[in-house]
């Protein structure tokens, strides 16, 4: 195992996708970033899995440092959250579980530290299908993952985001920002993870990279990822995540919770009409983007309304702590 205390820690939380994290594993292990300057931090969310047993066996047949963290509290952020807490390094380095990294990948996040002066950096995202996918989904990838802000390292500007799945941060800049905002609980989005993060980043002054060549291949399949029911799902978890944002940073008064709620119901309305219109004239097409469009509204009003009714839920969007 490598002495001495590592640059860089990666972490990766996963959930029950044994198979995806031991590829994950693989592109970590192939890193031209010498092995004694990182560590990988697996962390286990309460998978049902044999998550445990394929890391140990990485742990048992790799020198490389590799550590098992089990966070039973179910959601991303817990998870990330727990890996960052048992990390080494003062920079952490977050990927997912069905990412595969370059092997360059820790070699330019580390650069963009020591080059750029910055306190947050993060690279391209590509989706890797691991078959044609429909022509129809590709301009819908960006919802998958794809993260492109061109060929050239930048300091991104305030609204420009960082995804989770590609993201490196300061340890201290992290605890001092209050951590991730809640994320993804199994399936279910119930906030907006590491946009929030961003946006703290963003308010507080502390400089993002974009560093390109930082690259990491976000692998999904035709069979679940490129259907429209997935696609749904995740307008659906976007919708929860704006409305949580938007809560969030601008405090909304109840009576413009209530507006906002009934314009986001009658947009949907609008679109399931639509809808049914081009079913009625077999136009199927248009009906993607409609029924995405829906799905996003539809969970976007409801979790207005749920800051609108529910105290609890504007005390966890109001908190701005989740490091603790």
């Amino acid at each position: 195992m490598p002495s001495g205390e590592p640059k860089i820690s990666v972490i990766v939380p996963t959930y029950n996708r044994a198979d995806a994290v031991r590829k994950c594993l693989d592109s970590l292990l192939n890193q031209t970033l010498d092995a004694g300057l990182y560590e990988i931090v697996v962390v286990d969310n309460n998978s049902s899995d044999d998550t445990e047993l394929a890391v140990n066996e990485y742990m048992a047949r790799s020198e490389q440092s590799i550590h098992y963290v089990f966070e039973p509290k179910q959601g991303l952020h817990f998870a990330r959250h727990a890996g960052a807490k048992a990390a080494h390094s003062e920079i952490l380095a977050f990927t997912d579980d069905d990412a595969v990294c370059d092997e360059r990948w820790l070699e330019e996040l580390l650069a963009a530290f020591q080059e750029m002066n910055v306190g947050c950096a993060g690279g391209k995202i590509i989706i890797n299908w691991d078959r044609e996918p429909p022509s129809w989904i590709i301009p819908y990838e960006a919802v998958l993952g794809r993260l492109d802000y061109g060929p050239e390292p930048l300091i991104l500007k305030s609204g420009q985001l960082i995804n989770g799945g590609n993201l490196a941060i300061q340890r201290t800049i992290l605890e001092d920002l209050g951590g991730f905002n809640p994320d993804q609980v199994g399936e279910v989005l119930i906030g907006d993870g590491e946009v929030g993060l961003c946006y703290k980043a963003h308010s507080a002054g502390i400089k993002i990279a974009w560093v390109p060549a930082a690259l990491v291949w976000h692998c999904q399949t035709v069979g679940k990822n490129a259907t429209l029911l997935d696609l749904k799902r995740r307008f659906s978890n976007n919708g929860a995540a704006y409305a949580y944002s938007f809560y969030q940073r601008h405090h909304p008064t109840r009576l413009n919770l209530l507006g906002s709620a009934a314009v986001s119901f009658r947009a949907f309305f609008v679109q399931k009409l639509l809808i049914l219109r081009n079913r009625l004239a077999k136009i199927r097409e248009e009906n993607y983007e409609r029924e995405l469009s829906a799905a996003y509204l539809w969970t976007k009003a409801l979790w207005e309304l749920k800051f609108l009714f529910r105290e609890q839920c504007r005390k966890n969007a109001a908190k701005q702590n989740w490091w603790e």
